[in-house]
């Protein structure tokens, strides 16, 4: 009767257990969808996340993977896209998305699969056009990586941060520019969609300090945008959110309030800018927004970006012209040469009459891509991809002259130092360095030595900060032309395989003309096989009796940390032993504090702890033959006080 009763008593908190993990794995889902109705994605990835702990689910990781892309990152986003669409049922528009994030990691050989695939499974809603304009836009940009154009950029590193910071242009000897850093001295709210600041209007003079411009005319408590100044820098035109005008739109389905961009004047006197004036045109409180504007020299045209009803899908590019009484026209748009159904952004001009902009949906590498239309005329000439490096898989826009043949560009690629960042930009750059050294270099598997096709390789040059990719070909080689004597830092990544730091290669020993070669080894993800991974980091091993990391441990558990940093879909299972001295009872309590140490120390690093299960299993598993009796040296006991790694899926 008692162990009847024992076990009834155990099933019904068993139950009651399940139940309320499912009541509260279904409570956060709610959270998490309220959270992403209404943008806030930074907020609901989070609870998406403690909702797929609580009880895994396709909702959960659809949910974090469109609020990852909403927030452009790439990366996690793709691991989740990966993740559903595995699940089966996952909806046709997780494959496209899929698709395209994997051509924003530069992955464009694994993304044309997806693409054919979804075109020739005949995915609803899917159109083969559409599709087969997508299959181009791969080959395209691997085609454009391995014929980089001559460009050459600098990351603007002294301006840059871990934030957003992009829309750079030329004004008092200095640079103004965007950005949605937290310490810019007001109040310091934070945006729900990214999780950092609302993008205010900065200054850095010549000797490169940074602070916001001066008054709060142009900055105010929200989002200041885009701006354009006159040739004299004696008028700004900018984008400014006010929280007063709200458009109604939908997302997921709801209605959600959301604050649109208006374009506003101000005139510059006495060191000062004036108070905002808003343009006569048109403004968000008809239900659009309005942002990127571009006044041309003359001060007579002004090109901006809008989503206003009329246009030919997201956001378009229209023109106004300044009537002689100061007023503005009737918006024109630039029409379909220019115009797609995606998002076409940041008009600009140089001195010589070309037209530059941005879009999302002409054939691209990835994201927004620069496009050019020589000699300006936009309505007859089609527009022209500037290739790489000025554009790269991610989101490359806001092009602005300096001068001729120099000026600013902002760009999320990776190798940044934060989201969006901004890039110093220098056309003809052969005729400044025309000597150069190649590099060739393959990648092969790390344990069968045969080669891996399609790798994306980054090299990165130190000195200058500045990053380029390129892909591998079906024997695993690539090159790069180096036209600066430095210290390259080379890496390759591939699906499938484990994110290597790389190797430095440094050519300052070579000649002009001279060629250099490095082999990249990437190990695959294999789960569940413990040994393969503890190689690969190298062997942790404790000291008689204790449990504490020592440094050159921390080295170590440092590669785990950054393998789940970029695999996100994965976890890892931690496994500790001691040897066999000492009472068994004690040595196994022993290895569950080496376990836990180094759950301890990963937590430490953000690590989520439901991604970390330690396990200690004493002395039950030695490597040798040291068991109880068995004389042994102290190297041949400490090759049992170890830990391993297992990888597993989450």
């Amino acid at each position: 009767m008692h162990i009847f009763t024992i076990r009834k008593f155990s099933i019904a908190l068993l139950c009651s257990g399940f139940f309320t993990m499912n009541v509260m794995a279904q409570y956060s889902l709610k959270e998490a969808d309220r959270e992403f109705d209404k943008l806030n994605f930074s907020i609901a990835v989070k609870k998406y996340e403690k909702a797929y702990v609580s009880k895994p689910s396709m909702k959960a990781v659809e949910g974090m993977a469109k609020s990852y892309l909403q927030m452009r990152n790439f990366q996690l986003a793709e691991a989740w896209y990966e993740k559903l669409v595995a699940m089966p049922g996952a909806p046709a528009d997780s494959y496209i998305s899929y698709a395209a994030v994997l051509k924003n990691n530069g992955k464009y050989t694994e993304a044309k699969k997806q693409y054919q695939y979804l075109r020739d499974n005949h995915f609803p809603g899917v159109e083969g056009s559409a599709m087969n304009r997508m299959i181009r836009s791969c080959d395209s940009a691997v085609f454009w990586m391995n014929h980089p154009t001559d460009v050459q950029l600098r990351n603007l590193s002294f301006i840059n941060t871990e934030y957003a910071d992009w829309g750079c242009l030329s004004f008092s000897g200095g640079l103004l520019f965007l950005s949605d850093r937290l310490e810019h001295g007001y109040d310091n709210k934070k945006y729900g969609w990214t999780g950092n600041g609302y993008t205010k209007l900065f200054f850095a003079d010549a000797a490169r300090a940074i602070k916001p411009l001066d008054n709060n005319n142009i900055n105010g408590a929200f989002h200041t945008g885009l701006v354009t100044l006159s040739a004299d820098a004696s008028e700004m035109i900018l984008s400014k959110t006010d929280n007063a005008v709200k458009r109604e739109h939908k997302v997921g389905g709801q209605e959600v309030s959301t604050v649109g961009f208006s374009l506003y004047q101000s005139r510059y006197a006495n060191g000062k800018w004036s108070a905002i004036t808003p343009l006569s045109f048109g403004a968000a409180a008809k239900g659009y927004s309005i942002g990127d504007p571009f006044l041309t020299t003359d001060g007579k045209h002004l090109y901006f970006s809008s989503d206003m009803p009329g246009g030919y899908g997201g956001a378009d590019i229209y023109q106004v012209d300044r009537l002689s009484d100061g007023s503005w026209s009737t918006p024109v748009n630039l029409g379909p040469k220019v115009n797609t159904n995606g998002d076409e952004r940041c008009p600009a001009f140089d001195e010589k009459g070309n037209f530059y902009f941005a879009s999302d949906n002409l054939i691209g590498m990835g994201g927004l891509d620069i496009f050019i239309v020589p000699g300006g005329n936009y309505q007859k000439v089609d527009p022209v991809n500037m290739g790489y490096p000025v554009n790269s898989s991610e989101d490359d826009f806001s092009l602005r002259f300096k001068d001729s043949s120099a000026g600013y560009l902002s760009s999320n690629r990776q190798g940044g130092k934060g989201n969006d960042d901004v890039y110093s930009f220098q056309l003809n750059a052969s005729t400044l360095a025309p000597s150069f050294i190649k590099l060739n270099g393959k990648v092969v598997n790390k344990t069968t030595l045969t080669p891996i096709a399609n790798a994306v390789v980054t090299i990165t040059d130190s000195s200058r900060n500045e990053r380029r990719q390129t892909s591998t070909d079906n024997e695993g080689v690539f090159s790069f032309r180096l036209d600066t004597i430095s210290t390259y830092q080379v890496k390759a990544e591939k699906t499938g395989y484990l994110h290597d730091n790389g190797t430095s290669v440094d050519i300052s020993t070579l000649d002009n003309g001279d060629s250099a070669f490095v082999l990249l080894k990437l190990d695959s993800i294999l789960l569940n096989q413990p040994q393969r991974l503890f190689a690969q980091i190298g062997n942790i091993y404790f000291d008689f009796d204790k449990w504490d990391l020592k440094p050159e441990m921390k080295a170590d558990v440092d590669k785990v940390v950054h393998i789940l940093q970029m695999e996100p879909t994965l976890k890892v299972k931690i496994s500790a032993y001691t040897d066999s001295r000492g009472n068994a009872s004690y040595n196994m309590k022993l290895s569950q504090h080496r376990a836990q140490s180094v759950v301890d120390y990963m937590k430490e690093k953000g690590i989520d702890e439901d991604r970390l299960e330690a396990k200690g299993y004493g002395e039950t598993h030695l490597v040798n033959g040291c068991s109880d009796g068995v004389p042994c040296t102290e190297a041949e006991h400490l090759q049992n006080r170890r830990v391993e790694f297992t990888l597993l899926k989450r």
